[in-house]
């Protein structure tokens, strides 16, 4: 079954998650075993539970609607036997920070899954005449409560990006994961969920002694390709001066590409004119790419070059301190211009506020 799992084509996808499908509170719940009441609160991952926000996180507060939940599907799946309890969605009608689900009844004294997905239907608009496209091909409504549930499938769902002017222009999906233990009794599980992209922003300085024209910016190797849900994610707990927790992620994993792209902001500054005397300038909508790593061979330490057009001429800079880019980070490009260079500076603010279980993620 593994085998076919990866292979198969989407209307093949609607026979398997319907093949076993059954009404699960008169069947599936019906077997003399105890049932209790499963209440679940879904937070952003830099949201506390207690609705405090850490002053160094990603972002330090959402910017707009984009960085905020639409809708919250959440899928209850029996560890022992792998069959879906609950399949749920919910619909928002204002974009929000946190959810919390209807009393679910499901089978106590037992492990559960609990898939967390975001935003799932936001679409990007591809270039040339092609129709928009859902940058999470899957349709989640075909997991039926009382089927079986395709773990090899659903892991593997990636997003891709497919051309070096394409980026996420909606609300940004997001996953999660957990594995719980819910007793013999009602219980309730705060839960925290993942932005899958990582935001970009770029101020401009210019200390120079005239005015500057933007003309170009790129950024070379970014992937084309992430998972949905986190790959064996590892995390780091750090603190910072004034006292604050937070988890940074140490590594992931990342799906095989074929190949990396560059990514094309001229757009953001092109034809903007930058006045002299240390005048500064932040693109107004922020940017958001794929999770990704990658070893330059140049600068593996730092294999991100971004290429900047000053005025016709293409000044270059690996950016410091971005060895690789985790998912829900903030990436804070400081470039400052002089006459005849570009220094710059990389903030990557921390990951999240709260605290992870140890088994988040795959």
């Amino acid at each position: 079954m593994k085998k076919i799992a990866y292979i198969i084509i989407p209307w093949a996808i609607s026979l398997l998650f319907r093949g076993c499908a059954h009404d699960a509170d008169s069947e599936m719940f019906d077997r003399g075993v105890p049932l209790v009441n499963l209440n679940i609160s879904v937070a952003l991952s830099d949201i506390s539970q207690s609705g405090t926000r850490a002053s160094d996180i990603y972002p330090e507060s959402p910017v707009n609607d984009n960085e905020k939940m639409k809708t919250l599907r959440i899928i209850v799946v029996r560890n022992n036997d792998n069959i879906v309890e609950h399949n749920r969605i919910y619909n928002l009608e204002v974009a929000s920070t946190d959810c919390y689900s209807e009393p679910m009844k499901v089978i106590g004294n037992e492990k559960k899954q609990i898939y967390l997905f975001a935003n799932e239907a936001t679409e990007i608009k591809t270039t040339g005449f092609f129709p928009k496209r859902k940058l999470v091909e899957c349709d989640f409504e075909k997991i039926q409560p009382g089927s079986l549930f395709f773990t090899d499938y659903i892991s593997n769902l990636t997003i891709r990006l497919g051309s070096n002017t394409e980026r996420i222009d909606g609300p940004l999906p997001m996953s999660g994961l957990y594995m719980v233990d819910v007793p013999a009794e009602d219980c309730e599980r705060e839960l925290s969920i993942t932005r899958a992209a990582v935001k970009f922003t770029f101020n401009m300085t210019n200390e120079s002694s005239r005015s500057i024209e933007i003309t170009k910016l790129t950024i070379d190797k970014m992937a084309e390709r992430e998972y949905y849900l986190p790959h064996n994610a590892t995390y780091i707990e750090r603190e910072t001066t004034e006292g604050t927790k937070f988890w940074d992620i140490n590594s992931f994993d990342v799906p095989t590409l074929k190949g990396y792209y560059t990514y094309d902001a001229s757009s953001l500054f092109k034809g903007q004119l930058l006045p002299g005397d240390e005048n500064t300038k932040t693109n107004e909508q922020p940017i958001y790419l794929l999770e990704g790593k990658h070893s330059d061979d140049n600068n593996k330490e730092n294999p991100y070059l971004l290429t900047l057009g000053v005025n016709g001429t293409e000044l270059k800079s690996y950016l410091p301190n971005l060895p690789q880019l985790p998912r829900n980070t903030h990436v804070v490009v400081n470039i400052t211009i002089n006459e005849h260079a570009m220094d710059c500076i990389v903030d990557v603010r921390p990951y999240t506020g709260i605290t992870l279980e140890p088994d988040f993620g795959l």
